[in-house]
């Protein structure tokens, strides 16, 4: 089985051989812009690289990606951090919290404080974005590769569509 891998503005299509002339596209992962955080709606994260070190992820999902991201920094015992204790980072919620919030999803962290994870993809890259930037790493320096959910991948038949032609016609 031979995979082709085409890069196509921060597009990455898994490409796999047909009968015939044409190729299937097996999966496709995007690369976050954070200036435009929302083309990740309906969206989860693949794979995250910061400062060249891998983020492991336990679930492919937004808010386990911003805890993942948060314990490399309170790992690597980032200064910055400490100044986050109850102040917000993105909107008016407190990026650290001393206790768990009473509505929403949170997640308490391996320093003993709690983060507030109940939001939306778009709003998470946001937050991913200052958190990053505040901790003093360049966004050129985080890479993080997403897809689309596989209920809207089948949405997106036209636009697959499109891609193949081009990809049979680019070989």
């Amino acid at each position: 089985m031979v995979k082709i891998f085409l890069t196509c503005e921060s597009v990455f299509p898994i490409l796999m051989p047909t009968k015939g002339n044409s190729y299937q596209i097996r999966k496709m992962t995007v690369l976050v812009d954070f200036s435009k955080p929302e083309l990740c709606a309906q969206t989860r994260p693949v794979q995250c690289l910061i400062n060249g070190q891998v983020v492991i992820l336990d679930k492919y999902n937004w808010s386990s990606l911003l805890v993942a991201i948060t314990e490399l920094f309170i790992k690597e015992d980032n200064p910055k951090l400490h100044v986050l204790d109850g102040k917000p980072i993105y909107g008016n919620k407190p990026f650290f919290n001393r206790w768990k919030a009473d509505t929403g999803a949170c997640s308490k962290l391996s320093n003993g404080k709690w983060l507030y994870t109940n939001y939306v993809p778009q709003t998470i890259v946001k937050i991913i974005g200052k958190l990053c930037l505040h901790c003093d790493v360049p966004l050129n320096n985080v890479f993080i590769s997403y897809r689309l959910k596989e209920s809207c991948a089948a949405k997106n038949t036209r636009d697959h569509t499109i891609l193949t032609r081009f990809c049979r016609h680019s070989f």
